[in-house]
């Protein structure tokens, strides 16, 4: 019977784990993990930036209603993200300028770095998922958006969504952890969870394309009487990012675990270049958001923040 070898890396992230597997004995120059290394950092620092000036935007400045609640919880999500993979580029450059750490520190740092990227790339998924639906269901109902709703309805579905994604990242890190076999392909403990959280991918792409079509059907009808609504601009251009920043990572991820895509250290170096897509999305949407907010007017952040982000938009 075959043995496989430890894949020794999470579904969604790059972990110092396999990260110490990608930097030694490899063909691949140094230098060449040195320059993404540092590319990394620094798409990390400017993405940490934003999504904290966000973050403080969206809870000291900004008129609390359900839109602002959710791209509240999105730039979280990102930050948590951004953070993790900022801790495991660091240990990885660590590991390239030979500075010595024990088989603790690689413990811990591993575990961290997989919860924050895990919990944030699960959350932001989900949290995406739920906005883009709910613009969806003001264009298909427009009722929808003149009846009073809930007092704390978008507050508890954001507690479900944290929910679920701390429920995925735990099964995902905690269940099928780093001890043993338990990450080789087919490893018995962790199939079931793979394919629980792939069919769960897999329906919120679903649902997250056809928010796609339905947005921009409702774009292209409004942009010819009237100056398009940039609260949908900004839901499909986040959207679209996902798509082609997050996505192939995490397909990427499966393919390696199925053993679809060999173990080798080009993929490995291809997986990182994803997850630093992945970092480039969480990164980008702060920027976007004022981008798009501020397109064609002179006025301030808050200003067209507040405009953006009207319920009646």
């Amino acid at each position: 019977m075959e043995t496989y070898k430890p894949v020794n890396m999470s579904i969604n992230s790059t972990i110092p784990e396999w990260t110490h597997n990608l930097t030694q004995g490899q063909k691949t120059p140094g230098t060449t993990y040195l320059s993404l290394g540092y590319a990394s950092i620094i798409i990390c620092l400017i993405g940490i930036v934003g999504n904290l000036f966000m973050i403080w935007l969206f809870t000291l400045k900004l008129k609390k209603n359900y839109c602002t609640i959710y791209f509240l919880n999105l730039a979280v999500a990102d930050l948590l993200f951004l953070l993790g993979f900022a801790v495991s580029t660091a240990y990885m450059l660590c590991l390239l300028g030979n500075v010595p750490n024990s088989y603790l520190n690689n413990q811990i740092i591993g575990l961290l770095s997989e919860t924050l990227t895990n919990l944030g790339f699960d959350s932001s998924t989900f949290l995406l998922t739920v906005v883009s639906a709910e613009r969806c269901l003001t264009v298909l109902c427009p009722l929808y958006n003149h009846l009073q709703r809930p007092r704390h309805q978008t507050t508890i579905i954001c507690v479900l969504v944290w929910s679920l994604a701390i429920l995925t990242m735990a099964l995902e890190v905690y269940v099928c952890d780093d001890s043993g076999d338990s990450l080789s392909p087919g490893a018995q403990q962790c199939v079931p969870i793979i394919i629980f959280t792939t069919i769960l991918f897999l329906v919120v792409l679903l649902l997250m394309v056809m928010s796609s079509v339905i947005l921009l059907v409702e774009i292209q009808k409004t942009s010819q009487s009237c100056r398009p609504r940039r609260l949908y601009i900004i839901i499909l251009l986040t959207l679209l990012s996902f798509f082609i920043e997050m996505v192939p990572s995490r397909i990427l991820s499966l393919l390696i675990y199925f053993r679809v895509v060999g173990y080798s250290s080009n993929a490995l170096v291809f997986h990182f270049i994803m997850s630093i897509c992945t970092a480039v999305y969480c990164a980008s949407n702060p920027y976007l958001n004022v981008f798009v907010g501020r397109w064609r007017e002179r006025t301030s952040i808050r200003k067209s923040m507040e405009k953006m982000f009207q319920v009646n938009s």
